[in-house]
């Protein structure tokens, strides 16, 4: 009798989720959002394992212009579900852009990473994020993870080329955007100050914020400034909130080496905090100190210890040529020599393009020829997914 009873009440059970999975298809089908929403909730009731029970709701309450509710529901999709990692991917588009939460859109993107490692999608974001927020390791870790995986596309090998000097029109708006969510600021105004200089051409930028108030409120009140200060601010004032933010310090870096400023240079480099360490920029500088004092083997070790971190620091390229001819190593010095010129070029050339989507065939090729020179492994990827385009263009 027990066993019975167990059998009516689960065919009851059945009969009761397919009902209500019809009726949800059928207000979907009629763009009867409200409707669709409130079907859906009633199945979660029943069944909150039911993935598309979650996915109709987000779609409903997407339709009725709530992401709030919509990134609600997402948040709830089971993680054994097969749909579970596009959701994810969904959820963070809505947290990078409506609801402004931006560690949320990178925590929904690493998530959709975890559950499911071929991604392409989600490792695009997530490179595409560390280089709007010149978050600089975990862009090359992750773009290098990308290709390694063959979860990359031509754009990742633009960002790991151009980790040291990369920036993006539309960044300092995005970070703006971002600085004035709940989340940590550091990383947010640093990247809105460093994308409106590179992207201004600048050598010295005082980033111009009187038109947008709120931000203005927002980076007085991270920088400890009045409002009426920060109407304009600069690289100097930031680097005075954070002295030890790495992306600020190499900025500095390289305005004060271009100006020849060795104390300055000496008092910087002091500054660097053990966490960067392993930045390939700052033995670049290392290096350009040396140089300026005269200690030229010095110089050489720590201009190859860059390119040992950074096989693309076409800076480096260039300063190890100008120190080996010091020393007679002529041989070395020219072929480092070209390489510099070509890697300063297609930086040059990269920094032209309209976006980073889509990226001509001549770049991409000169490009390949550039890491064959710099890393083998990275170019043996590049040359697959190169050929796999000229296929698809072709077939």
């Amino acid at each position: 009798m027990a066993f019975a009873a167990w059998t009516i009440a689960r065919g009851i059970r059945i009969s009761e989720l397919r009902s209500l999975a019809i009726r949800a298809a059928e207000a979907r089908q009629a763009g009867q959002w409200q409707h669709l929403e409130t079907v859906t909730r009633r199945w979660q009731e029943k069944d909150p394992r039911a993935s598309m029970a979650w996915l109709l709701a987000a779609e409903a309450a997407q339709h009725q212009d709530s992401p709030g509710r919509m990134a609600a529901y997402l948040e709830q999709m089971p993680e054994d579900a097969a749909e579970t990692p596009a959701a994810l991917l969904e959820l963070a588009t809505a947290y990078f852009g409506p609801l402004n939460q931006p560690s949320r859109g990178e925590a929904a993107c690493l998530k959709s990473l975890r559950l499911s490692a071929e991604n392409n999608e989600a490792y695009r974001r997530l490179v595409f994020f560390y280089a709007m927020t010149l978050q600089r390791d975990r862009l090359v870790r992750f773009a290098r993870e990308a290709i390694q995986t063959g979860n990359d596309s031509p754009e990742t090998y633009i960002y790991l080329i151009g980790a040291d000097w990369i920036t993006l029109s539309n960044a300092a708006e995005y970070n703006g955007k971002w600085l004035q969510s709940g989340d940590d600021p550091e990383r947010f105004i640093v990247g809105h100050l460093v994308h409106a200089a590179g992207s201004a051409g600048l050598e010295s930028v005082a980033v111009n914020l009187a038109e947008d108030p709120g931000l203005r409120k927002r980076v007085a009140s991270v920088l400890g400034i009045t409002a009426t200060d920060a109407a304009s601010v600069s690289i100097d004032q930031g680097l005075q909130r954070f002295p030890q933010n790495p992306e600020l310090i190499a900025y500095q870096l390289r305005l004060r080496a271009a100006e020849g400023e060795v104390e300055r240079v000496a008092e910087l480099l002091a500054e660097v905090p053990a966490a960067a360490a392993t930045d390939n920029r700052f033995f670049h500088y290392r290096g350009w100190l040396h140089d300026a004092l005269g200690e030229t083997e010095a110089a050489i070790a720590a201009y190859r210890e860059a390119l040992r971190l950074n096989p693309f620091d076409w800076r480096s390229q260039l300063k190890l040529a100008v120190a080996l001819r010091l020393v007679d190593q002529d041989e070395e010095a020219e072929r480092f020599a070209e390489l510099a010129i070509a890697g300063k070029e297609l930086r040059e050339t990269i920094m032209k393009l309209d976006d980073v989507q889509s990226i001509p065939m001549p770049v991409l090729d000169r490009m390949l020829d550039y890491c064959r020179h710099c890393d083998s492994s990275v170019a043996e990827s590049l040359e697959r997914r190169i050929d796999m385009i000229r296929t698809m263009r072709t077939g």
